[in-house]
């Protein structure tokens, strides 16, 4: 699916900052704080939403509701590592999936209720063809968890 281009220029920097400490700030408060009208910050949100370039969403402190946060690292056989991240992301408890660069060619990242729960998931990727090796590391705490960039 292709999407529609979006220039990021400074202002739409600045409106995607203002929306990160706030996603709820009226468009009025940021017209003021971005030098444009209302309307101009409606449609710059507008375009950014339809084309993609962010997305309003809550996150979770999983750790205060009781579950399990844990990181994966997978060795997969190179012939097979795209369908081995595409059925490793197809799993429910998992959050995100990335083919990456290092001793470790995919990364994935789950919420679990429970030990038991990231064992089960455990158990499905081991299953899969093409994986050669998992580690799977607890997140005890998470000290900084920034969606700034």
């Amino acid at each position: 699916m292709d999407f529609p281009y979006v220039e990021v220029d400074k202002t739409n920097r600045e409106i995607m900052a203002l929306l990160r400490d706030d996603a709820r700030m009226p468009y009025g408060l940021i017209a003021k704080a971005v030098a444009l009208s209302e309307t101009a910050v409606r449609k710059r949100v507008a375009q950014m939403l339809h084309g993609k370039v962010f997305r309003f969403t809550i996150i979770t402190n999983t750790h205060t509701l009781g579950f399990v946060d844990a990181n994966l690292d997978v060795h997969a056989s190179g012939d097979r590592l795209s369908e081995v991240a595409t059925r490793i992301a197809e799993i429910s408890d998992v959050d995100w999936c990335a083919i990456c660069t290092g001793t470790y060619n995919i990364r994935a990242g789950l919420v679990c209720a429970g030990a038991t729960g990231v064992y089960k998931v455990l158990e499905q990727i081991q299953a899969l063809p093409g994986v050669r090796e998992v580690s799977v590391s607890i997140n005890l705490e998470v000290t900084k968890y920034s969606m700034t960039w």
